[in-house]
């Protein structure tokens, strides 16, 4: 208890790096000088010996000390020492810990929040896609989802090798501001269809379309590119003119249902993407003589605020009961329902971040975001697609299990055994127990 107590204090004193060797020295030689002084005197004696009977009357409560602060979110050695009031040391806490069979480290995920209300309408969703949206199990589907994502300029990825004996050296990011960091929105819709009233029977995937989320803007002045002086400062004057006064250019927009903005300020409205590039490619697929001729279409997506707009709502389930087809959102905190959010977007993300930082190290343009972004989406599979449909139709089956609980989601991303179950083929998947090798 003296060595330990004149260690703390030297090291409070003197708050630099030390070697092992300078460590095991310095307590030595607190040690000789408890055995050549400090034992001698009567009174010092006493009190270090009460000292250690107290500290040995702490031990049966340790252990739960220690698991009461790793319960409070204390993560660190050091600050689960200071928790006990420094009883035992960091290291003697790490070597104690980690030799339990059972302890594991892990990544404490974020999971949507559900009240009662948003779990039962979880259920009364999963239920109805379970029974085949109140079709006869006959009946042909081609299911389609819809969603819209950012794609970053620059996403930092962790786990980089570094060996700077081959030369192999650390490198860093070059951004303006990490909170600048340039993106762009996409608009992507995906399909599965399938047979046999049940996509357990497999199908095939389909990448319908992935949109930038832009519209045209008039420019009411001349717009000239920036540059930079030698104050870092961003200048247009005297550069070269980008846009010209009155000309109507691309740039990139707020998603909203119907409306369009104006010339200055323009919307990417869903309802002009649906009526000029959705419906025509969807009722293409369908139509007679089309690939999936006799399919009824099942809308999907998610409960956004451009999704829920009165006056767009309204006019895609007219155009869909023209065409005999069902709309069907999503129930709310739901996103692992959805095989954009849950499947084909994270793919996406992982391969557009390793594109992007190959051959760089500094934040892309808006034209290479989106050029790297459809890159990866031309290069995503038709077997991506259909096992993502299929994890969706699954995790729907668990949340008619779990009763509209999703704590399940705590261990990380749903895993439903779809690669051990379906086998790929060149337009989608097939159950393995049905294929023929």
């Amino acid at each position: 208890m003296y060595v330990n107590a004149r260690y703390t204090q030297w090291r409070s004193d003197n708050q630099r790096r030390y070697t092992e060797a300078e460590v095991y020295a310095k307590k030595r030689e607190f040690r000789s000088h408890w055995d050549e002084v400090v034992s001698k005197d009567k009174r010092a004696r006493e009190t270090y010996e009460k000292k250690s009977r107290d500290h040995d009357a702490r031990h049966p409560r340790i252990a739960q000390d220690l698991a009461d602060g790793l319960n409070t979110g204390i993560r660190t050695w050091v600050q689960l020492s200071n928790w006990i009031r420094n009883w035992c040391g960091p290291a003697s806490i790490q070597r104690w810990l980690t030799s339990h069979e059972t302890y594991s480290t892990y990544r404490k995920n974020i999971i949507p929040g559900l009240s009662k209300a948003n779990s039962d309408k979880q259920v009364v969703f999963s239920k109805n896609v379970a029974n085949h949206w109140g079709l006869p199990r006959s009946t042909k589907v081609l299911w389609v989802m819809s969603d819209e994502k950012w794609f970053h300029g620059l996403v930092p990825r962790s786990l980089h090798k570094a060996c700077p004996e081959i030369g192999v050296h650390k490198t860093f990011h070059s951004a303006h501001h990490k909170n600048h960091i340039t993106k762009v929105m996409g608009h992507a819709t995906v399909g599965f269809a399938f047979e046999g009233g049940c996509p357990e029977n497999g199908g095939e995937g389909l990448l319908i379309a992935l949109h930038r989320c832009q519209a045209h803007k008039v420019y009411q002045k001349d717009v000239h590119y920036s540059s930079k002086d030698a104050q870092g400062r961003t200048r247009f004057k005297g550069n070269p003119i980008k846009h010209k006064k009155h000309t109507a250019v691309l740039v990139d927009a707020n998603v909203t249902g119907v409306d369009r903005g104006t010339t200055t300020n323009p919307k990417f409205a869903l309802k002009d993407l649906w009526e000029h590039s959705l419906f025509p490619t969807i009722d293409q697929l369908v139509a007679p003589g089309g690939k999936y001729e006799g399919y009824t279409v099942i809308f999907q997506e998610d409960n956004a605020g451009p999704h829920e707009g009165v006056a767009y709502s309204t006019w895609l389930e007219e155009e869909f009961t023209k065409r005999g087809w069902l709309v069907r959102l999503q129930a709310p905190q739901g996103p692992y329902t959805n095989v954009l959010d849950l499947a084909v977007f994270p793919g996406m993300s992982k391969r557009h971040s390793e594109r992007l930082q190959l051959f760089n190290n500094t934040v892309a343009t808006k034209d290479k975001i989106w050029n790297t972004a459809m890159d990866v989406w031309n290069a995503t599979t038709s077997a991506d697609v259909a096992r993502g449909f299929v994890q969706a139709y699954r995790v729907m089956g668990r949340i008619i299990h779990e009763g509209g609980n999703n704590h399940w989601l705590q261990n990380g991303g749903p895993h439903c055994n779809v690669r051990r179950d379906f086998v790929d083929t060149l337009s989608g998947v097939k159950n393995k127990s049905e294929a023929s090798f």
